[in-house]
């Protein structure tokens, strides 16, 4: 959806860097083994300035830097980091968004295709683990595979470690092919992303943005960044990008990101809407909602690979995302404020056919300042604690038999 020049940047990792270790000859020491290789870490060198050599962005990491720092054909900026492990962490600096979620999994799958040239054969891979958060205001998305693989004969093992992270402007993307060393790899990740900046960059427009993270069973499965900012007619376009890698089984991710642009009224009132999701990078949904009359709306474009257009009536205006949090952020504003609010959403990736009623429903203000919600949107549940912002802070959504946990891990600005 959002991946430009992801072939032209995935030629330039050096695949045959991939450093795995041989297996102890004794199976019931494997375990061991395993976990000491992994617990592995270093202490890193000395915070190092990396700039590019076109003086387009600069940063600092506590690694040495492998080679000059240039623009690909595509724009896109590699560059390779020796954090002191024997082993070197690769990195490309986009000038431009992703989609995080796909990026992962098409660098993984390139990844371990290459091995087939360095291994006599790549006998299994198994996700470790996935993670999802925020630095410096970026989104950020992460995963880590153990791979066993046959050289001359004989058995070894790797730890491929992934992280990407994103705003509205930028990408940055770093892997590490070699078994432990993951704080010392996070750590490094992270310095890069929180001082990263671009010479000329614009300020950011946006007056108000958060970050969540999803969780299912204990494990953060995905993230969604939200932006809004406000046009010359005082009306608001809020972004939001969201990326999620869930386990399907011990190999294999379920793959989705997905856009969408809101444009509201100052009271929250839907104006038009632009949403647009991937699966595994492979455009799914792409549709448009747009006015006809009052109350009158029309869907137009791809939803779950088919083509769609129909208008349908709706029952008064459309809310929006700016519309739920007004609605939050009203119940902290008067001694006795309306404490159920009904109102109608469009679901561009359930149901964009029409309309869904929706039923915010709010208790009363504990002694910290916040209040427990309840938000019914068609056949889904939410529960939200919410705060004066009119943000939920957390909460807890019911799909079918699954529970779905959030918590707002970054906030920037006020609406």
């Amino acid at each position: 959806m959002r991946a430009r020049g992801l072939v032209s940047m995935l030629l330039c990792f050096a695949l045959g860097c991939a450093t795995s270790a041989p297996l102890p000859t004794h199976a019931e020491r494997n375990l061991e083994w395993l976990q000491q290789m992994l617990s592995r870490e270093v202490a890193l060198p000395n915070v190092r300035i990396l700039s590019s050599s076109d003086g387009r962005f600069e940063t600092v990491a506590s690694a040495q830097l492998i080679g000059p720092i240039e623009a690909n054909e595509t724009g896109n900026y590699v560059l390779g980091l020796d954090m002191g492990t024997g082993a070197p962490i690769h990195c490309v600096v986009y000038p431009d968004a992703l989609d995080p979620a796909a990026t992962l999994q098409q660098i993984a799958s390139v990844a371990f295709g290459g091995m087939a040239d360095h291994y006599d054969s790549l006998e299994g891979t198994w996700i470790e683990n996935v993670d999802a958060g925020a630095v410096a205001g970026h989104a950020t998305l992460s995963a880590s595979w153990i791979y066993r693989a046959l050289r001359d004969g004989q058995p070894v093992a790797g730890q491929l470690k992934q992280k990407i992270a994103a705003n509205h402007s930028s990408t940055i993307y770093c892997h590490h092919d070699q078994l432990g060393f993951a704080k010392n790899f996070e750590r490094v990740f992270d310095q890069l992303v929180e001082n990263l900046s671009f010479a000329h960059a614009s300020p950011a427009s946006h007056y108000y943005e958060e970050i969540v993270v999803f969780d299912v069973e204990g494990k953060r499965i995905g993230v969604m960044h939200t932006y809004l900012t406000r046009d010359a007619d005082g009306d608001t376009r809020t972004e939001q990008a969201s990326s999620f890698l869930v386990p399907r089984d011990a190999s294999h991710f379920f793959v989705r990101d997905a856009y969408s642009v809101e444009y509201s009224t100052p009271r929250g009132a839907l104006i038009n809407q632009l949403y647009v999701e991937s699966e595994s990078g492979r455009l799914a949904t792409q549709l448009e909602l747009l006015p006809r009359g009052p109350d009158s709306w029309r869907v137009r474009g791809l939803f779950k690979g088919r083509e769609l257009e129909t208008d349908f009536a709706a029952e008064g205006p459309l809310s929006s995302v700016l519309g739920e949090m007004l609605v939050g952020q009203s119940i902290f504003g008067s001694e006795n404020p309306q404490r159920e609010h009904q109102m109608q959403r469009w679901l561009p990736d359930t149901s964009p056919e029409n309309p869904v009623a929706a039923s915010y429903r709010f208790g009363k203000p504990d002694d910290d300042g916040t209040v427990e919600a309840e938000l019914t949107t068609g056949p889904y549940e939410a529960q939200r604690l919410i705060d004066p912002s009119g943000s939920a802070i957390s909460g807890l959504t019911r799909m079918g038999s699954t529970e779905v946990r959030f918590e707002r891990v970054y906030q920037r600005g006020t609406f």
